[in-house]
């Protein structure tokens, strides 16, 4: 089965009969909504941190990215002498359920995004976290 999208219209063609099915309309196409989810962030060399934001949707598919940022270094050069790596080590979710047994905490039932960000050089690093979401119907 080959899919195209022709017109605005999303055709399909069964290959291996040769039918071809009739045009149907191709979903509207979801708006990507991007923004700096935090931002002025600093990472001593070597080193990991993790930020959360709790009561997201469970309806939108996340994406985030780390980019490094440039100071007054007190250089003539807007950028720092040295090369600034980050990544992004781990996304995670916590579905928080009812009030736990053992010890009465809990019972938030809200979902929590978790990003952990890992600074891979003998540098100091300012960065900041964009996030970018995108609506899911029907989930």
């Amino acid at each position: 089965m080959t899919l195209k999208i022709l017109g605005g219209l999303l055709v399909i063609w069964m290959l291996s009969s040769g039918l071809c099915a009739e045009p149907v309309p191709a979903p509207a196409p979801n708006q990507v909504k991007v923004k700096i989810w935090f931002d002025n962030l600093t990472l001593k060399p070597n080193d990991s941190q993790s930020w959360f934001e709790d009561d997201v949707s469970k309806n939108e598919v996340r994406w985030f990215t780390t980019v490094p940022l440039t100071y007054n270094t007190g250089i003539d050069e807007p950028f720092v002498p040295f090369d600034q790596i980050l990544e992004i080590t781990n996304v995670f979710y916590i579905l928080k359920g009812e009030a736990h047994n053992t010890d009465g905490s809990g019972g938030a039932r809200t979902l929590q995004v978790n990003v952990t960000v890992r600074n891979r050089t003998e540098h100091e690093v300012h960065f900041r976290i964009y996030k970018a979401e995108v609506y899911v119907p029907g989930s």
